[in-house]
């Protein structure tokens, strides 16, 4: 059995195709590119890919590693929300018997390049269910998408996960809080509009340090659930630094958003901006990600 046919099942070579090549609807928002069909804050363009790989990198340095759960050998490893394709293609390396899907609402790369002979990526949301067989992967990673999937949405959409587990494969979520920890009155503000907008798409990230019992409540077993501070600003050495920048650059990104939906000048948007780069190197503030995993049970 090849390793589409394993994966998609009984599906016809066509509606492979239509599966892999089919692409979503963009609109533009001010001088950003955003997703018309879904409630994704974040808009889907070429300045979001370089943030987004930049936040792969982050990451990977915060975390010291691509991934917690103890896989080993697997053979089929599945990327919910993989937007560039950075930390797919990262597996595919490591792990060179394995396939790879990177499955994502539009595929969010220019660089063809880095992908390797094992690894494809499927257009797929996974708010409308997965075009996966049943106990198909040996890992399933989701990775930032607390800004992507509704709250009424995080028990089906993660039951969606165990359903394309095999049992015994493992399933880990990395997600993160909007709020900053010690944060001063215009990061607070910006915080705020972002919940804000978020929560008129049906959106509310106060569900991220709950992860872990959401996964037990998905029915996986061995969970585990770990917190990672990243400082932000200089004051934070080099990865205070690369975080400073990547939330720069979400801010600039979610700017036409926030301005547009809360009646915010941007003008004002640049100046409270500018505020938080004072207050980070006053306040030192951080931000939590949330990192929890579990495996299906045999």
């Amino acid at each position: 059995m090849n390793f589409l046919s394993r994966i998609f099942g009984k599906q016809s070579q066509q509606q492979k195709e239509d599966t892999i090549f089919s692409s979503s609807p963009l609109e533009a928002l001010g001088e950003r590119q955003v997703l018309t069909d879904a409630p994704y804050v974040l808009p889907k363009d070429t300045q979001e890919i370089s943030r987004l790989d930049f936040q792969h990198f982050l990451l990977r340095q915060a975390f010291q590693s691509n991934y917690l759960s103890p896989i080993t050998q697997p053979k089929d490893i599945l990327d919910v929300g993989a937007g560039t394709g950075r930390w797919a293609d990262e597996l595919a390396q490591a792990f060179p018997q394995a396939f790879v899907i990177g499955c994502d609402l539009v595929e969010q790369t220019t660089e063809k390049s880095f992908k390797q002979p094992n690894y494809r990526f499927v257009e797929a949301d996974v708010l409308k269910g997965l075009p996966f067989r049943d106990r198909s992967f040996d890992f399933v990673h989701q990775r930032l998408l607390f800004l992507a999937i509704p709250a009424h949405a995080w028990p089906s959409e993660l039951l969606e996960l165990v359903r394309v587990a095999r049992p015994g494969g493992w399933i880990e979520l990395v997600e993160s809080e909007i709020q900053a920890r010690n944060a001063g009155p215009a990061t607070q503000r910006m915080g705020q509009w972002i919940i804000e907008v978020s929560k008129r798409r049906g959106i509310d990230s106060s569900q991220v340090p709950h992860l872990g019992t959401y996964l037990k409540n998905a029915g996986l077993q061995n969970v585990v659930t770990r917190s990672v501070t990243v400082p932000m600003g200089q004051w934070g050495g080099r990865v205070g630094s690369m975080m400073a920048a990547n939330i720069n650059s979400a801010y600039q990104a979610m700017k036409p958003l926030i301005t547009s939906q809360l009646g915010i000048s941007p003008e004002a948007y640049e100046k409270n901006i500018l505020l938080q780069h004072q207050e980070w190197e006053e306040l030192h503030p951080a931000s939590v990600f949330y990192a929890a995993y579990g495996q299906r049970p045999h």
